[in-house]
């Protein structure tokens, strides 16, 4: 049973109407079955022949009950829904089981149909063995505000209680947002078999079974503050003048938020927590909070103090001739939520929340304050001026995760002022990521470099790591940015970057399909079968894969045109040494594949091989007429491949050839063939049945093997439309014999041991015009020749044939004088055996006896039951009766005792016997 139909929903996945969901899980040999039907409910008349609104999607593997939950949710946002379906049994871990996992597939809009290609599923990070994640699926709707559908996910055996994972949609299908997960085992009353099923019952809340307790639980979201905050910081402090011997500076931290976040029910309002990452020449400052109301809108503008960790700042400067580095202020913004207790008390309450993935709220990271020692130059006599070298480089890389370093760039600042701020800016490429270990890395590519003094030099080198895996030529500019009090000089370095494909060709023999021995049998035909896969380990696509294929023939004769080369283009070419076929011979490409003795033909073949797939390689090479002069040899297959970097890989296989052999015996089977046949007057035509056993001895299995079966007739022509040959596939064939014969070409195989039974009927016709005496003239004649690898066998069967004159109702009583007969002899031996019955009064003794017996059995009973008279009334009754009878006979002696009867008090105790 396939269970069509143990989940049913629907969705809109086209531009007309809803269509529905039936998922089978056991059908297609337990891989499980998703159908989208827009038509399966309606009358079989009614249905349109357009397929297009009838989709299916198949299960990977076997038993992961692949559709025991489906879901129809439009994650993309484009109007259309996708489909989803669970697959709680299926696990990606080799040593893990039942962990489960979700499809999804997402509706192409533009071509208004399912993108069924490489399926795309989801699991949990952590899996759990038993977890059954995707038991049950439903949309939740759009969560998170924002135009994607979100999803909830049951896995009720997930971490020992069950969990539901809640996944939110995006664009491409599923965000890459961690999923938010509620554990059984967290909730109050701690339910098991949390998320065996799951009904969205509302806007905000969403209702799961736990069948283990036998519960149901609801559970109710809450609203999300999602705020975008603005805040800066700016340092009161310009500039640390050491001649005026200056303690402490001065940061400003200034707070807005918008007021759209205020608006929320239960909010009382945000706390904001201020921390400071200080240089170490000044003392730390402990962090703030601050409250901020559902009034306070508007900028919060907050001032610190940090002091320096001795009297002055002077006394931090050692050398006073070279400029000390500036006083660092980093800070950083903590957000929560103030007075909820009251709000989160109330189980019905709707109680607002922060947004926990929003890394912006929890810690904000403001601007870093750096606030510069005032230099002894004046501020028309400081230069700023910074020289790089070298200006640019150039590597040339494999495409994929290689990766490139630059040599060493120095910047050397020959200016007389501090360069305060050195920033590398490199220029924005998806398929670059670049990194500075000297620097500390603000953004993406962007570097903050350490302060340069005067006459000071950096030295650093940049690795590039290339993520693309396409051929492609990068240019890039790496910005060298000094911020002077004064001059601010960019310096550009250009790199030239040169990305070739790279992939990787590994291949392999598939063993379970390829030929390890092919037998051969009088036909002297032969075909084998080689196959292998090409796999692309990336990371590049092989848009133009060329590889090469030698058949190693030795003393075979195969040509280029008995090589079939299945799921690539390829070509014959010549054979190297030779004048071959073609005078481009790629002799060094297939050099070391075969030996001289392997008289090796060779095939040049391309094909597209895209990254992280396999492609399978058919090769079947035919052959025929062979001359073999021994009982076996052998043909290999050999196949090199190439990788990107010019590696190459090669792997051959061999198939023993060897002659079938078998013995084959073939005899006529007399109790099933028709040996004589009685033609009547009123017979048109007659069938004849002759049946053949052949029997294979062994020790091989026969093969396809040709044999001849012969039907031969005398006096009557025989059609080909009347001959019927049972147990094989026959031709007709020319029979030179005489006009009367007809000759068939069969087709049979025979295993070994076996006996196979083949049954010729012949269907005669015109038999009226045949005399009387030609009837025993008339002989049907069958001959069978199959040939065995030691010789032919042989086999004929003959019928004959004669004519009966139909009997008449006198003719037929008469031809049955022997039943009359001994009907008669058994009626005189009843009635002899009934007249001796009679005379022997057998009958009438038989009654007499009978009737004694039960004249006694009633005395007994009288005696029992009577009194005194009766008892002498039935012993004169039984003298009397005695008298009449003759005494002579001992048979009829009776004795009759009474004792001791009482009855009514009166004593009986002699005994009475009757003679």
């Amino acid at each position: 049973c396939h269970l069509s139909g143990e989940t049913l929903g629907k969705g809109s996945f086209f531009n007309v109407g809803f269509q529905m969901i039936v998922a089978s899980v056991k059908t297609n040999f337990f891989h499980g079955k998703v159908f989208i039907c827009g038509e399966c409910f309606k009358d079989i008349k009614a249905r349109s022949s357009s397929a297009e609104q009838n989709l299916e999607v198949t299960g990977e593997k076997i038993g992961e009950r692949f559709g025991k939950s489906t879901a129809a949710c439009d994650l993309t946002g484009d109007g259309l829904d996708d489909l989803l379906v669970g697959a709680p049994l299926g696990s990606t871990s080799e040593h893990k089981f039942d962990t489960g996992k979700i499809f999804i597939f997402i509706m192409n809009s533009q071509k208004n149909k399912l993108d069924k290609g490489t399926p795309w599923y989801i699991e949990p990070d952590h899996k759990y063995n038993g977890g059954r994640f995707g038991e049950s699926l439903t949309c939740l709707g759009d969560v998170d505000n924002d135009i994607h559908e979100d999803i909830a996910v049951g896995a009720p055996y997930y971490a020992e209680n069950g969990a539901v994972f809640i996944f939110y949609g995006s664009k491409k299908g599923i965000s890459d947002r961690k999923p938010q997960i509620i554990l059984g085992k967290e909730t109050t009353q701690k339910p098991k078999g949390f998320g065996m099923a799951m009904s969205k019952t509302s806007y905000n809340t969403l209702t799961i079974g736990a069948h283990i307790s036998n519960q149901a639980v609801l559970i109710q979201s809450r609203p999300v503050l999602r705020f975008k905050p603005t805040s800066s910081v700016q340092s009161l402090t310009n500039t640390i003048e050491l001649a005026k011997k200056q303690t402490a500076i001065e940061i400003q931290v200034e707070i807005q938020l918008d007021d759209s976040t205020l608006n929320f029910e239960n909010f009382a309002g945000l706390s904001a927590t201020i921390h400071f990452k200080v240089d170490d020449r000044v003392k730390n400052t402990d962090s703030k909070t601050v409250i901020i109301d559902k009034t306070a809108i508007g900028w919060n503008i907050h001032t610190f103090q940090f002091k320096s960790t001795k009297d002055t700042f002077d006394k931090e400067i050692e050398d006073l001739i070279v400029f000390p580095k500036p006083i660092t202020v980093q800070t950083f913004v903590d957000w929560d939520l103030v007075d909820t207790k009251e709000c989160e008390s109330d189980p019905h309450s709707q109680c607002p929340m922060l947004d926990p993935d929003d890394q912006n709220i929890h810690k904000q990271i403001l601007d870093e304050i750096k606030v510069p020692f005032k230099g002894t130059c004046s501020e028309g006599g400081c230069e700023c001026l910074l020289q790089v070298h070298p200006l640019n480089f150039s590597a040339s890389l494999q495409a994929g995760n290689e990766n490139f370093r630059t040599d060493m760039i120095t910047i050397i600042n020959v200016g007389s002022q501090i360069a305060e701020h050195i920033e590398v800016i490199i220029q924005e490429d998806e398929d670059i990521e670049a990194s500075i270990e000297q620097c500390e890395k603000k953004f993406r590519n962007v570097f903050s470099c350490p302060i340069l003094l005067n006459l000071d030099v950096f030295q650093f080198d940049v690795n590039f790591e290339v993520k693309t895996d396409e051929s492609k030529m990068i240019h890039l500019q790496l910005d060298v940015n000094q911020t002077c009090r004064f001059q601010n000089l960019p310096t550009s370095i250009v790199v030239e970057i040169d990305v070739e494909k790279l992939f990787k060709i590994v291949p392999s023999l598939v063993r379970l399909k390829s030929d390890n021995e092919v037998l051969i049998g009088n036909d002297k035909k032969a075909e084998i079968l080689h196959f292998y896969k090409l796999e692309n380990l990336g990371p590049s696509n092989a848009e133009n894969l060329e590889f090469f294929v030698g058949i190693k023939r030795k003393s075979l004769e195969i040509l280029h045109s008995d090589v079939i080369i299945g799921g690539a283009i390829c070509v014959g070419i010549g054979y190297p040494g030779t004048s071959g076929e073609t005078t481009m011979f790629p002799y060094e490409s297939v050099e070391g594949m075969c030996s001289d003795a392997d008289n090796c033909i060779f095939f040049r073949c391309t094909m597209v091989l895209q990254k992280q797939s396999v492609q399978e390689l058919k090769i079947s090479v035919s052959m025929k007429d062979l001359n073999i002069n021994t009982d076996n040899f052998d043909l290999e297959s050999v196949l090199r491949t190439f990788s990107s970097t010019g590696s190459n890989s090669t792997v051959e296989h061999r198939t023993v050839i060897r002659l079938r052999k078998f013995q084959l015996a073939v005899k006529a089977l007399q109790v099933k063939s028709d040996s004589y046949l009685i033609i009547f007057p009123s017979d048109t035509k007659k069938k004849g049945v002759h049946a053949y056993q052949v029997s294979n001895k062994g020790p091989d299995n026969s093969g396809e093997v040709d044999f001849d079966i012969q039907v031969m007739m005398n006096t009557i022509e025989i059609a080909n439309e009347n001959v019927n040959v049972d147990g094989a596939d026959c031709v007709e064939d020319s029979c030179v014999k005489n006009e009367n014969c007809l000759n068939y070409k069969c087709k049979g195989a025979f295993d070994q041991g076996s006996f196979n039974l083949i049954t010729v009927s012949v269907t005669l016709e015109g038999l009226t015009e045949i005399k009387t005496p030609d009837f025993v003239k008339l002989k049907l004649q069958t001959f069978l020749t199959v040939g065995s690898s030691k010789g032919e066998v042989k086999a004929s069967f003959e019928t004959r044939f004669d004519e009966r004159i139909e009997p008449t109702i006198i003719s037929k009583i008469i031809n049955s004088w022997h039943i009359f007969t001994g009907v008669a002899i058994g009626l005189i031996i009843i009635i002899i055996v009934f007249i001796i019955f009679i005379r022997l009064d057998i009958f009438n003794k038989v009654r007499i006896y009978r009737e004694d017996i039960d004249q006694i059995h009633s005395r007994d009973n009288s005696i029992l039951r009577g009194s005194v008279e009766s008892r002498n009334i039935f012993i004169d009754h039984e003298r009397q009766s005695m008298a009449e009878k003759d005494l002579s006979k001992p048979d009829q002696i009776q004795e009759i005792e009474l004792t001791g009867i009482n009855n009514k008090g009166f004593n009986v105790s002699d005994n009475q016997t009757s003679e």
